[in-house]
């Protein structure tokens, strides 16, 4: 089958991550396979190199107007004889849907990747939903369930959750002198890090020696700083920006915190989890799902200082069970989210 996958970029967002992983597989599998993106100047390397192995072709859309770039795409889709189109995120959702529709493709599937849209991405989506999609994929039970049968349509929903690419061997870390806290995500409003700086605070304030490494990119890296001064934490923050050590640092890690205000399936998470990290998060979007609270971590409500604090505190002061959280969140991660299993899903779905 000729399969097509619409996205922005192939930056190092969870979607992108994903939607490589989803090409590689799908390849593998026997199907012709191509990427097509709008922006390659945010084009992560170990996303290429993931589509470079598997020989995916990547292309790029011109930079032009919406509608030409309609236009231009629709072409593209029936001169490759696309079979099925998959988009990721909103834009590619509408634009490729309507694309898709009026290049004849038979098989369209619509990205959502959050529990919550904002208003106008929940606009172009119910419109890509109703008008161009054969069915909306949701990489999260609660974002499904939270518009299923009201905005969408239950039937064209379905949930394909994120996977792991590989998994790692369970680790027991060596105690060390001084407990590091780890998160790594965009900074953004979403992820709520002002929060995750309080709840750090708390931690902070009780005897022994700790640390708040911030792994990330974006607009609110300065006012992550700001905040880190203001409540008197600086000296025990550490920000690093992009860094290719990524691993490395979750290795050096002894807890993972996030503290989202809304979520899908988090990759962050997830990766946290394959590198045996008890986590402290917040109730959003399949957090619940992806952490059994009291075995693998703690699931807290939303900004909520005083739980989370708690939480970290818990595990900072108890070697063993942080190890036990651990290994747990490693085995939870093995059983639910292979990348064999996320290829059949896919299969499954274009298959009937």
């Amino acid at each position: 089958m000729n399969v097509a996958l619409y996205i922005l970029t192939m930056s190092g967002g969870g979607a992108e991550k994903q939607c490589a992983l989803l090409a590689a597989g799908l390849s593998g599998a026997g199907h012709d396979v191509r990427v097509i993106i709008d922006d390659p100047s945010m084009n992560r390397t170990s996303n290429i190199e993931i589509l470079k192995e598997a020989q995916v072709e990547l292309d790029v859309l011109p930079d032009v107007a919406p509608w030409r770039k309609v236009v231009y795409l629709s072409k593209y889709l029936r001169h490759h004889r696309v079979d099925a189109l998959f988009c990721y995120l909103t834009q590619p959702d509408f634009y490729g849907g309507l694309a898709a529709r009026l290049a004849g493709v038979r098989k369209i599937y619509g990205g959502i990747r959050n529990c919550y849209l904002p208003g106008w991405k929940l606009v172009l989506e119910c419109v890509s939903h109703h008008l161009f999609c054969s069915k909306t994929v949701f990489n999260c039970f609660s974002g499904r369930d939270a518009y299923a049968g009201r905005l969408f349509k239950s039937l064209k929903c379905h949930v394909i959750p994120n996977c792991s690419p590989f998994f790692n061997p369970p680790v027991v870390r060596k105690g060390m002198e001084i407990i590091k806290v780890i998160s790594v995500s965009r900074f953004v409003e979403q992820k709520d890090y002002l929060t995750a700086l309080r709840s750090f605070r708390v931690l902070a304030q009780t005897d022994g020696q700790h640390e708040f490494i911030i792994v990330g990119h974006g607009e609110l890296k300065e006012q992550i700083e700001d905040w880190a001064k203001e409540l008197g934490i600086a000296c025990r923050i550490k920000i690093h920006v992009n860094p290719p050590n990524i691993p490395e640092l979750l290795l050096s890690a002894d807890i993972y915190l996030s503290t989202s205000l809304f979520e899908g399936t988090s990759n962050s998470i997830m990766e946290a989890m394959n590198y045996s990290l008890p986590v402290v998060c917040t109730d959003v979007g399949d957090n619940r799902l992806l952490v059994k609270h009291g075995e693998s971590g703690f699931v807290c409500p939303v900004k909520d200082v005083a739980s989370l604090g708690g939480a970290l505190r818990a595990l900072a002061g108890d070697k063993a069970t942080r190890d036990k959280f651990g290994c747990r969140a490693n085995e939870l991660l093995r059983k639910n989210h292979s990348l064999e299993s996320f290829i059949s899903a896919y299969e499954n779905l274009l298959e009937n």
